[in-house]
């Protein structure tokens, strides 16, 4: 079981989420979003067992392996570089970063 944590809370994070529920090979512990009401709603919403609004401490978390980010395509690549910094698997909603300097 891959533990995960998800930066997003949009339609394409749901859909990932409902994708890994339905394989049984993932499970969902932590949400991060630049708002905290906003993270612990859509923890609460898919069952989360935390809620982050602190980046550092959301990819810090006991047991976290795996991140899907699926925030704005601008932000992608600080947030690909820090969960990879972090030592976590990344899975990353396209575009993963947005100009050619960030390859």
């Amino acid at each position: 079981m891959i533990r995960y944590g998800t930066i997003g809370t949009n339609k394409i994070t749901n859909e990932f989420i409902e994708a890994a529920t339905i394989s049984r090979k993932w499970e969902l512990t932590a949400v991060y979003a630049d708002d905290a009401k906003d993270a612990q709603a859509f923890a609460d919403q898919q069952s989360a067992s935390t809620a982050f609004s602190d980046l550092n401490t959301f990819l810090q978390s006991d047991g976290l392996e795996a991140v899907f980010i699926a925030s704005s395509p601008i932000r992608h690549f600080e947030q690909i570089k820090r969960a990879i910094q972090a030592d976590k698997h990344v899975i990353v909603q396209p575009p993963a970063v947005t100009n050619p300097t960030e390859f």
